[in-house]
């Protein structure tokens, strides 16, 4: 067997395993829910008007129902929802193209929409990036720099976290990487096979991320700067292609954007002490660390790891100085380049912090990888080696923490464990939450538990109507709250007309027991 194979074999091995380890904590996250929905073909956030509960909209229940009813809008009908309601169900309930959903919704009608078959898929699209990284390193700077970009890309904790969720990260990241070769083969070879694969997978990318297009911006700005065989005429003919295979989907994009409700504007929330120079050193420093927004803790392994990477890149500029005058580098500082000014043009212009989450500067992880493996590839053998045992090393131990990390967004099989233990009849678990949540607690609760969705964006639930109603035929409320932060208006209601209150928080979530009044005196009179 030829020795690379060998060797990226055992690589893949290496990132199946983390990706597993990663994709082994309990419960799935909201985000992860929400692909459910959409891939089932349930719209969660559709406008009031546009609301069809005969095709599977979350609708809120007029009154308690069991958990399992909730569960099923993260589950396929009994006669599964086609293409044209998921496209559906993602126009008017998502901000991303629909591509991933597609996939999903035919390989979750194989495999079932359990959380392990939902994160596999994930799990695949990453894995299969380590060949690609090599293949791309190796055509950039040659053998030594691909085997160490597959060795990095099967470790990096972001994208090991991002290529264990059930999320389009790590078909995004692969199409990315696909695109970046087909860029390399249209500047040397453009020939008709080359310039329509190219087409189709820029098409298949806008379609399944909107950010795929700050890296693809970047690659074209590199194809019009060193045009080699493929002229810049021909470049802007091809792009213009793929842009009108595109617009059916993006002409959409206003209308599905202007009747996104729920969770709407929550980017434009500006995070305490936000700096945005800060901001930016995080989003770069974020692709090496092993904290971020999957293990929100700093800490010396992380100042280290800034330190190793910085000192080998310093050194393998210093060492070859031509490594940054090569068109190779201007390839991957452009795609790093146009993906973090990309990001800071959309905040400046819809006055959001999208800066904050790292998954929205994801598209670029593979440039700032590759141009680490590069640098390390330029350092004396013994300090390469001490560079990459000790960098591997350190993120080893933060993909270990990974699988028992409760994030603020993934609450659900926690939470469930406590209301579970405090089961008995004659209760309703009330879910102050977005959709999305509702169905994760119905997910992981007792089945049979009487639930009833309290969804304030909605603006259809009365505390005079729903509250009392609860209080009429239920003698216990369990009230659920996410996030935890404040006091809600039917928690005021209960807790007037309670005998006793009992609180309990988690990450993300708050859990209120209220033993009714009247009930309570029922059961004192009866004995």
């Amino acid at each position: 067997m030829n020795r690379n194979i060998a060797i990226l074999i055992f690589l893949m091995l290496v990132a199946f395993a983390a990706r597993a380890v990663a994709g082994s904590r309990q419960g799935l996250d909201v985000d992860e829910l929400f692909s459910l929905a959409m891939a089932t073909g349930h719209s969660v956030e559709q406008p009031r008007g546009k609301t069809r509960p005969e095709l599977g909209d979350f609708v809120q229940a007029q009154s308690p129902k069991a958990a399992m009813s909730y569960r099923r809008y993260a589950e396929h009908d009994s006669s599964p929802a086609g293409m044209g309601r998921v496209v559906r169900a993602v126009f008017l309930s998502d901000t991303n193209p629909p591509l991933y959903y597609m996939l999903l919704n035919l390989w979750t009608r194989v495999l079932g929409t359990g959380d392990r078959s939902l994160r596999l898929l994930s799990i695949l699209f990453s894995v299969a990036c380590v060949p690609l990284a090599f293949l791309l390193g190796q055509r950039l700077y040659g053998r030594t720099t691909g085997l160490i970009a597959a060795a990095l890309f099967a470790l990096a904790p972001q994208a090991v976290f991002y290529g264990a969720i059930g999320r389009m990260y790590s078909l995004l990241c692969l199409l990315v990487l696909v695109s970046a070769l087909l860029t390399l083969r249209m500047h040397s070879r453009p020939t008709t096979s080359a310039l329509v694969a190219w087409i189709l997978c820029s098409a298949i990318g806008l379609l399944t991320h909107y950010f795929f297009a700050l890296a693809w911006a970047g690659m074209c700005a590199w194809l019009l700067l060193y045009p080699h065989r493929l002229s810049r005429w021909r470049l802007l003919s091809i792009a213009g292609i793929v842009l009108l295979l595109v617009m059916p989907w993006y002409a959409g994009v206003p209308e599905s954007l202007e009747g996104w409700r729920v969770t709407k504007g929550w980017l434009e929330a500006r995070p305490p002490a936000f700096n945005p120079l800060v901001a930016q050193v995080r989003q770069i420093s974020g692709y090496f660390v092993t904290s971020g927004d999957w293990m929100n803790r700093e800490g010396a392994t992380d100042f280290l790891i800034v330190g190793i990477v910085g000192v080998t890149v310093l050194m393998a500029v210093v060492r070859s100085r031509r490594f940054v005058a090569l068109r190779s580098t201007h390839l991957l500082l452009l795609w790093l380049a146009a993906s973090m000014a990309g990001l800071i043009m959309f905040d400046l212009i819809q006055d959001t912090y999208a800066r904050q989450h790292s998954r929205y500067a994801f598209v670029a992880l593979p440039a700032a990888l590759l141009l680490l493996a590069a640098a390390l590839a330029r350092l004396p053998y013994v300090a390469r080696a001490i560079a990459m045992v000790a960098l591997l090393g350190l993120w080893g131990t933060g993909i270990l923490r990974l699988n028992v990390r409760n994030r603020g967004d993934n609450p659900f099989s926690t939470a469930a464990a406590s209301i579970n233990a405090g089961g008995g009849a004659e209760r309703v678990v009330v879910v102050h939450a977005i959709p999305t949540m509702v169905m994760g607690y119905a997910r992981y609760v007792d089945e049979r538990t009487l639930m009833l969705d309290w969804v304030e964006a909605h603006g259809t639930r009365t505390v005079e109507r729903d509250a009392a109603g609860i209080a009429a035929v239920a003698p216990r409320v369990t009230l659920v709250k996410s996030p935890p932060a404040r006091v809600v208006p039917e928690e005021t209601w209960f807790t007037s007309r309670a005998a006793s209150v009992s609180r309990s928080r988690g990450v993300g979530y708050e859990i209120v027991d209220f033993v009714l009044r009247d009930s309570a005196d029922r059961a004192s009179s009866s004995r």
